[in-house]
């Protein structure tokens, strides 16, 4: 069993990303004492972007080839919070969270990938799906799945994928391999070429792959507009599609370049070698939403993964103040792409194959390294391999304070003028220890004691309060005051739930 030391400072993993996931995977195996790991993720799994096309042409089930975060952060010992992050404030360390109270943070690190470029072409945001987010992909990919197989007639129905990188291609010829004929599914491409950053035989490769699942590709077809039911190209050309998935080029979410923190050219993170931004250390930044400002590369979930190493060493450095490492990105690297069939094509400088014995290779890779996460070790470390600065000189304290142990007067006066100031119409005449509750006539009183059974608090509090309230109006009673008592953790007196 691990050491129980005070909370003293917060490290927050913004998104799910791959550098995030085997980043939380090596912190819990090394932990530091006194720093408290937070996962803050819209959703509760995430996907592994090397198998989403063996998802959609139906050779994997979503367990395979998603990442059951919650699951990761139970056995690591960390927060996971599901919440979108909208915003962040680098001066206040704080990250504006949809819906809910802001989240503080003394190091935090981003990892929450990209998405296609939808809005410099009119109609695409409002007409297409992107490929990202994988779960809105996932659910409009059945829907339409479902609706052609329930159709008679085969061929008539026409999706349209616009990207010729190998995310298109491979998506384009996934879902042929599934829909078995049964749609006609047309490639846009605005390059002289598909797979422009590849090698010619391993582009020839792929183009024949395509034939042979008579997916019409269109090179030299830039779209201009999107329609409710048409592409328009350049030169006024329309295209009938049924079903439109976009594919282009990776853009990042607004609320990075609104932080006011350095970006690139495109909105994406500047960071340096240590993967810090290059304007505020305590700000790490890791996989597509990135841009190492000195190595620049394309964005691949290749590059994150071999960023995971360097970043779970330089957070626990900078936690620790120790030296940080630099990482430097590989100038290239293997590319496998799925062929919708149970084949791929590999690619790496001149080199080119393709075959079934590709696709076991591929398989073989992806399902390794998602093993990572479906096996977790059993048994975790003892102790620490590390403890915050100020916790160096601090007696170790017991992990029971006393029947009577509350909080001090001074952390608790505070946290109830933050409560009045943010809701004075609930905070009447607050006291130390009493409160007067304004009630006529008889009361109901209900008493609610409930084990901590999710790891986010704000979340766990509405769950309680809802707990609570059900007595009251299965009485027929109107709820006016409430009272609660919660176990904290140890901490310093500025950590905030």
């Amino acid at each position: 069993m691990r050491d129980l030391a005070p909370v003293h400072r917060d490290l927050v993993f913004v998104g799910g990303g791959h550098s995030h996931a085997l980043a939380l995977r090596m912190m819990a195996m090394k932990p530091v004492d006194g720093l408290r790991l937070t996962l803050v993720s819209p959703s509760s799994h995430t996907p592994y972007s090397g198998m989403l096309p063996g998802l959609v042409a139906g050779h994997y089930s979503f367990e395979q080839t998603h990442i059951d975060l919650e699951r990761l952060c139970r056995w690591a010992g960390v927060r996971f919070i599901a919440a979108e992050v909208t915003a962040l404030n680098p001066v206040s360390r704080s990250l504006t969270l949809a819906g809910r109270p802001a989240l503080a943070y003394d190091l935090v690190s981003i990892d929450i990938g990209s998405q296609p470029e939808l809005d410099s072409v009119p109609g695409a945001r409002e007409y297409a799906v992107p490929v990202k987010p994988v779960a809105e992909l996932w659910q409009r990919w059945q829907a339409m799945y479902e609706l052609i197989s329930a159709r008679a007639e085969r061929g008539s129905y026409r999706v349209s994928v616009v990207g010729g990188g190998a995310g298109g291609v491979e998506i384009a010829m996934a879902m042929s391999r599934r829909l078995g004929g049964r749609a006609a599914i047309d490639l846009w491409c605005a390059s002289p070429r598909i797979l422009e950053a590849y090698n010619p035989r391993a582009r020839d490769r792929v183009m024949a792959a395509l034939a042979r699942q008579n997916i019409s590709v269109h090179t030299h077809s830039r779209v201009s507009a999107v329609k409710a039911d048409c592409l328009e190209l350049d030169g006024g050309e329309q295209a009938r599609y049924d079903d439109l998935f976009w594919c282009t080029g990776a853009a990042p979410a607004p609320w990075i370049a609104g932080s006011g923190l350095p970006v690139d050219e495109r909105g994406f993170l500047a960071v340096r070698e240590t993967l810090q931004s290059t304007a505020d250390e305590r700000v790490f930044g890791a996989g597509d939403i990135a841009t190492q400002v000195n190595n620049p590369r394309p964005k691949s979930g290749v590059y994150a993964v071999r960023q995971a190493p360097v970043l779970a060493h330089n957070l626990r450095a900078a936690a620790l103040g120790r030296p940080l490492k630099e990482h430097t990105p590989q100038q290239r690297f293997l590319s496998l792409i799925s062929l919708g069939e149970k084949r791929a094509v590999a690619d790496r400088g001149p080199f080119s194959a393709d075959g079934h014995w590709v696709w076991r290779w591929k398989d073989h890779i992806d399902t390794t390294f998602m093993q990572r996460f479906s096996r977790l070790p059993t048994s975790m470390p003892v102790g620490h391999w590390g403890r915050l600065p100020e916790l160096a000189n601090q007696p170790d304290q017991d992990a029971c304070g006393g029947c009577g142990a509350k909080v001090g007067a001074d952390v608790l006066r505070e946290a109830l003028a933050d409560l009045a100031d943010a809701y004075p119409e609930h905070c009447v005449g607050t006291g130390d220890d009493a409160v007067l509750v304004p009630v006529q006539g008889a009361v109901v009183q209900s008493l609610d004691v409930l084990r901590e059974i999710v790891a986010d608090p704000w979340l766990m509090g509405r769950i309680a309060a809802n707990h609570a309230l059900s007595d009251l109006y299965a009485c027929g009673a109107r709820p006016v005051s409430a009272l609660a008592a919660i176990t904290l953790p140890f901490a310093a007196g500025r950590i905030l739930l």
